[in-house]
């Protein structure tokens, strides 16, 4: 993903579109020391090749979701109920009419998690549950689809560039299901200029604001 202080050319973000098409890879996308130290084990009991991606930033809290045994394909479901905020309770999230599944890679927990304290503070009329993508390849579209058909929209925010990233691939598969309430977040096909973690985000549109924005703009389209 964004990595910081280490110039134009050397941004990760490139790896996803590069090794999807490799045949008999796995791809993890990793969210903490937790997922990580288990997903890390789990690699080495395989006979395939596997690669783990691990954000360049500090590691968020741990919450009971990340230490979930690996299920090959299979991501890890939070349910935004799991972001405790001030006086809100569950049942006021759960009964939000506008339901918003936002998919993200795991490096990109931290903005979306904030993203989604935000909107249960602001927007009274939006629910917003998360899908970490742990596995990038392969993907079990089908599992995922029995949770993504529960929601009005879905929210892809990825810390890769979106052509060829396994965002513009779910969102295909999405739209022939007839499901049209889709967007993307990720890195356009060029290179960004040097900066922390947090303004090259800011420069994808990826950070925690705009992630935000974004929910809402599909609830009010």
């Amino acid at each position: 993903g964004a990595v910081p202080g280490d110039g134009c050319t050397h941004q990760g973000i490139f790896d996803i579109t590069l090794l999807k098409s490799v045949p008999n890879l796995f791809m993890l996308s990793v969210s903490s020391a937790k997922d990580l130290d288990i997903c890390l084990n789990w690699a080495t009991l395989q006979k395939n090749p596997v690669v783990i991606r691990y954000p360049k930033l500090s590691c968020p809290t741990e919450i009971a979701e990340f230490s979930e045994p690996v299920q090959v394909g299979r991501g890890i479901f939070v349910p935004c109920t799991q972001i405790v905020v001030g006086n809100v309770s569950e049942d006021q999230i759960k009964n939000r009419k506008n339901k918003v599944l936002i998919v993200a890679t795991g490096g990109m927990y931290g903005d979306v998690q904030k993203a989604v304290r935000s909107i249960i503070i602001k927007k009274d009329d939006i629910m917003a549950d998360i899908y970490l993508l742990r596995f990038i390849k392969p993907f079990d579209f089908e599992y995922f689809y029995e949770i993504a058909k529960n929601y009005d929209s879905v929210l892809f925010v990825e810390d890769g560039i979106k052509k060829g990233g396994i965002s513009e691939e779910i969102s295909l598969l999405l739209t022939k299901k007839d499901f049209s309430s889709l967007k993307t977040l990720g890195f356009n096909d060029k290179f960004y200029s040097q900066g922390t973690r947090d303004e090259v985000c800011e420069m994808a549109g990826i950070d925690s604001e705009s992630i935000f924005n974004s929910v809402v703009e599909l609830v009010n389209k």
